[in-house]
């Protein structure tokens, strides 16, 4: 047996930890350089996140098969639960990533798009997404090459999402792109 006391970076920097900052804040605190958490976001070390205000796309939300006729997902949908709670109450998205508000039209909700496969179901929603989401591509260094310095995410998650979900990814809209 190990009895070595393992110790993450804040404790072995004797500082409080934080839920997130920002990368020039972090690099700062942790007394290494932006590059680092590029790279070790690109080679899965770490886990880079944005911060979003009001993005308009689809969100992509896979249940297992077994949980279905009780997800909170399947509820609102049949109108048994009204957003607030399907997003306060049952937390379906998670703490960090927020679902700002469906899309609608003057005559209701854009209906979801829903795929049922032998194992999971998937509902395709039109949305706008809101604070915390993690970057799923694994090649932001390429900030470093870029002149422009920019880039632009196709595919965000979010963070800690429910239990209940399997997935919860994000596509923004060609327009929306962060």
């Amino acid at each position: 047996m190990n009895n070595k006391i393992q110790k993450n970076i804040w404790a072995l920097n004797k500082m409080p930890p934080l839920e997130y900052c920002s990368l020039s804040r972090a690099a700062k605190l942790l007394n290494c350089e932006i590059e680092d958490f590029l790279h070790w976001h690109d080679v899965g070390s770490i886990t880079l996140c944005i911060n979003l205000q009001e993005i308009k796309g689809t969100l992509k939300i896979k249940i297992d098969n077994k949980n279905a006729d009780e997800s909170p997902l399947k509820f609102y949908f049949d109108g048994t639960l009204t957003f607030n709670e399907l997003t306060r109450i049952y937390k379906t998205w998670s703490r960090h990533s927020k679902v700002y508000k469906l899309l609608t039209t003057k005559d209701g909700l854009v209906p979801p798009s829903i795929q049922t496969g032998p194992l999971t179901t998937t509902y395709e929603l039109k949305c706008f997404i809101s604070d915390l989401w993690s970057i799923e591509s694994r090649n932001i260094s390429i900030l470093l090459k870029d002149e422009k310095n920019a880039y632009e995410e196709r595919i965000l998650s979010a963070v800690s999402p429910s239990d209940s979900i399997l997935s919860n990814t994000f596509q923004p809209e060609l327009d929306e792109r962060p």
